[in-house]
Parts: C-alpha cells; sequence; structure tokens
C-alpha cells in the first residue's frame, strides 16, 4: 500500500512541477509522459549511461517500491528521483512563475 503512495506522489508532483513551468496543460500533460520516458529510453539505450536510469528516471525508481523489496540504495535511488522530479521541478516552476509576475509587477 506504501508503495502506491509513493509512486501517486511521484507521478502528481511531476505533473504539477511540468504544468507549472510549461503553462498549457495539453503540452505539460504530454510532457510528464514524454520526458521521464525518453530520457529512460537514451539511458537504456546507451550501455554506459544504463546505470543512471534508476537515479534519473521516474520509472525506474518507481518500480522499486513496487517490488515489494526496498534495499537502502533502492531507497536512495527513489529519494534522489523524488528530489529531481517532484521537488527541483516544482521548485522551478514555483520560482518560474515569481519572476514572471515580479517582471509584469515592476
Amino acid at each position: 500500500m506504501v508503495s502506491g503512495v509513493l509512486v501517486q506522489v511521484v507521478a502528481c508532483l511531476l505533473g504539477a512541477g511540468l504544468g507549472l513551468l510549461i503553462g498549457s496543460a495539453l503540452v505539460a500533460f504530454t510532457a510528464t509522459v514524454v520526458l521521464p520516458m525518453g530520457l529512460w529510453v537514451v539511458l537504456g539505450t546507451v550501455e554506459a549511461l544504463a546505470p543512471a536510469q534508476g537515479w534519473l528516471t521516474p520509472y525506474s525508481a518507481v518500480r522499486n517500491p513496487l517490488s515489494g523489496q526496498m534495499s537502502a540504495i533502492m531507497w536512495a535511488q527513489w529519494i534522489v528521483v523524488f528530489l529531481l522530479w517532484g521537488v527541483a521541478l516544482n521548485a522551478a516552476g514555483i520560482l518560474w512563475r515569481k519572476r514572471r509576475s515580479f517582471a509584469r509587477e515592476g
């Protein structure tokens, strides 16, 4: 049950962050799927970059909690993905919106 919540948290924050950054709902919705999956494919295609999949892509990181067996490394991977795709994306979106509104006012 906890694993499902973890997966949904990453998905929701990813969508919210892209929505804040992009503005257009249709483009943000599409980017929510295309960007993480595209990065996952690129990292998986280049053999030297394949180990980075678990650390940089939501798909790889959320498979771990869904497997039901979480090691310390798997938790670390999920936390890194959460920070990148959830926290950093939303922080960037909030800053972007604040700067745009400040620029309009001043």
